[in-house]
Order: C-alpha cells, then sequence, then structure tokens
C-alpha cells in the first residue's frame, strides 16, 4: 500500500496538485516532491503521545493550509475535529478494524459475519470465532473499533473503499451510501518482457497462517508429480515453518523463499511466472496482488468471496476455488499446469481485464470523490455557520 499510496502523490502532481504528506515509519523512504513530514508514534495511546500528535498535526495544518485531507492511517480518525475544522478529509477505508474488533468480520471457517459492531460482538467473538479465543484480548480489539465510531457521526467527513464487500460491511453498520465512494486499487502496468517459464508459480504475499501459505503447501504436496516450482517471495513468522515442512516432506528443490525483495525484482518475478496463487483463506478487503497479476498478463488462481471478486473473473481471468482446502486449491493449480490452451485463454483474458485497475482510471474516479469531499464539507460548514447565526 505504500507503493500505492506514493504513486498516487506523484500521479496527482503530474495533474497540477499541490501536495504534502505526512507518514509515521521511520524506516519508510517518503519518494515524493514537495514538503513531507515524519509523524511520531502514538501506538501507546498515552495522553501525552495524544497531545504530541495533536501539536505535530496542528503544525502542519497551519503551515501548510491545505484544501484537503487525504487519509490512508486509521490513526488519523482519531484526530477528526481538529482535522475537519480547518480542512475538508476523506478517508481511504483498508479494511475491517473500522466495524470489527476481530479486524475481518469472519468466524472461524472464514464464514462472513454480517453482524453489526456493538456489545454482543463481545460475546460473538469468543462463541464463533470473530475474534480469538482469549476474552481479554477480544476486549481490547473491540475498544480499539470504538475509537471509531465518531467516523460514522462525521457527515462531513467522506469515506472510500476498495471493493464491494468493504462499502457493504460499512452500510451493514449503519454508515450512510450517499457518503462512501466505491474506488478500486491499482497495480503499475508491466515493466517487464513477458517471459515465463512453465511450471513457474508465483505466490507473492507475507507468510502468515490467515494468508493461506500452510494450505498452499499441502496443496503442492498432492501435486507431487510433473514439473513445477513455487516462488514465495514475502516475510513473515511462518517462513522458517515452511521450509521445515518442505524440506520433511523431501520438497525444498521445489520452493523458493527468496524473503522480501524489492519491487523491481517483484516485477521479474511476476514476468517468470507462468501464473499465480491466491491462496488467502480470510476474506481479503481487495487483493492487490490480484491486480498485480492483471497487469502482468498473468492467470490467477484464487480462493473466492470478499475483494477478490472485484478482479477475479472466473474462467476469464483466472480460476476461482470455492472450498479452501488443499485438495480444492491442488485442483484448481493442476488445470493450469496441465493445460496450456486454458492457461494462455486466461493469460489473455488478463490482459483485457486490466485496464479496470489502471493506475489513471484511479485517479479520475478520485477527483470526483475529492469534489464531493469538498462540496461536503464546505456545505457543512455553511449549515454550521447558519445556526451559529440563529
Amino acid at each position: 500500500m505504500s507503493r500505492v499510496v506514493v504513486e498516487t502523490c506523484r500521479r496527482l502532481r503530474l495533474r497540477g496538485y499541490e501536495l504534502g504528506i505526512a507518514y509515521h515509519q521511520p524506516s519508510e523512504v517518503v519518494e515524493v516532491e514537495g514538503p513531507s513530514w515524519q509523524m511520531p508514534e502514538t501506538l501507546s495511546g498515552s495522553a501525552a503521545s495524544h497531545a504530541e500528535m495533536t501539536t505535530r498535526l496542528t503544525s502542519i495544518l497551519e503551515s501548510f493550509q491545505p484544501e484537503i485531507v487525504y487519509a490512508h492511517t486509521r490513526r488519523a480518525s482519531r484526530h477528526l475535529d481538529l482535522i475537519l475544522d480547518r480542512a475538508a478529509m476523506c478517508q481511504f477505508i483498508h479494511d475491517q478494524s473500522y466495524v470489527c474488533g476481530g479486524g475481518h468480520r469472519v468466524t472461524r471457517g472464514n464464514v462472513a459475519c454480517h453482524r453489526p459492531h456493538g456489545v454482543s460482538c463481545l460475546v460473538y467473538n469468543h462463541l464463533l470465532g470473530c475474534g480469538g479465543l482469549n476474552p481479554l484480548n477480544n476486549w481490547a480489539w473491540w475498544k480499539n473499533t470504538q475509537f471509531f465510531v465518531p467516523v460514522k457521526k462525521q457527515s462531513s467527513l467522506r469515506l472510500q473503499v476498495a471493493s464491494k464487500m468493504m462499502q457493504e460491511s460499512l452500510l451493514e453498520n449503519g454508515y450512510e451510501a450517499d457518503r462512501i465512494d466505491l474506488i478500486p486499487l491499482f497495480s503499475e502496468p508491466s515493466t517487464r518482457p513477458d517471459r515465463p517459464e512453465q511450471g513457474r508459480i508465483l505466490v507473492p504475499g507475507r507468510l502468515v497462517r490467515e494468508k493461506g501459505v500452510h494450505v498452499l503447501m499441502a496443496a503442492m504436496r498432492l501435486l507431487r508429480g510433473g514439473y513445477w516450482k513455487v516462488c514465495m517471495p514475502g516475510g513473515g513468522p511462518e517462513a522458517a515453518e515452511l521450509k521445515k515442512v518442505a524440506t520433511a516432506w523431501q520438497m525444498a528443490d521445489r520452493f523458493e523463499f527468496p524473503g522480501e525483495i524489492s519491487p523491481e525484482k517483484m516485477a521479474d518475478e511476476y514476468a517468470r511466472c507462468d501464473f499465480v496463487v491466491f491462496p488467502v483463506l480470510r476474506l481479503e478487503p481487495f487483493g492487490l496482488i490480484g491486480t498485480e497479476a492483471l497487469a502482468y498478463g498473468k492467470p490467477i488462481v484464487a480462493f473466492g468471496g470478499g475483494g477478490v471478486e472485484e478482479w477475479l473473473k472466473p474462467e476469464q481471468t483466472g480460476i476461482r476455488i470455492e472450498l479452501r482446502t488443499p485438495e480444492a486449491l491442488a485442483e484448481g493449480i493442476s488445470r493450469l499446469l496441465e493445460d496450456r490452451v486454458l492457461r494462455d485463454r486466461l493469460a489473455a483474458g488478463a490482459v483485457r481485464e486490466f485496464p479496470r485497475f489502471h493506475p489513471e482510471r484511479f485517479i479520475e474516479s478520485l477527483e470526483v470523490s475529492f469534489e464531493r469531499t469538498l462540496w461536503g464539507w464546505q456545505t457543512s460548514r455553511r449549515g454550521r455557520g447558519r445556526k451559529m447565526d440563529e
């Protein structure tokens, strides 16, 4: 997402916008022209850290004087009054944490939850697994979601989401439909010539269980025959365990674990792969890997549901797997390994589908949302002014 934000800034600047960017991570490199500010960390939630953030944010707003504050971080939602008193604001909501203490709005077994956030969640989080098994953790997560209640009440704050699933989540939690803009995210066009290596499978993403990496490993074990090789770039706590599993199954030569790699090397991996697998078990809010696969004209095998439905057209751009099991995933992967005609047809479909997720299309939709953001904020201020006069 950092690359998406930086590229959005670059393209907005080309359209004549004056931009400044505020960011959090100390290690993050801000690759945009114009002013930038590193923000203090406020994860502790203490009064001192909140005061520090308020001071820094006030200084930025007074010196830069933006017309619109475009927020991608949840932390901005804790300073709504401060921001909206000085500028219009829109918030891109990237995940379910605004409406779900568990973070994903799924029960055990990755079944979608449609219950609005409320006190009853403290019971259901434990019983149904929307959260975890530890009630104390669930309580802490539930309280964090409560911090976002003001987002729903601030009528002049415009909201943006990347998928219909996220839009429906907000609506089910009482957010007003006319405040929400559906703007699918984008990926940059391919920067490498296509040079697929037959049987090479790319599985990009963080190596954690919820990303389905162990299900992918089990699926590939079922496909021991034939030639294939899996590349799994990304860091995460499961990396060491996955390497041990591959060795124990005598399949270490079939898997590559290069760790975190640069965008340039990732572009090379997309160009080299035969197709992409997206084995994420939870219902993803969007899934940028899908649009990256389209950008490189690569078919994708993925579990259905959630934001995946925005970019995966079954049997046109990829293969949609209904059951979240190794057996079902193995069947979908084997189809592409064994049927070159199918693979080529889906690759051509991916190329045709990518323009829907081109950066320029995103920027055009974003500008429309900016216009609505500014109009809503100005209308709200005029209404407040009339009430004060009365």
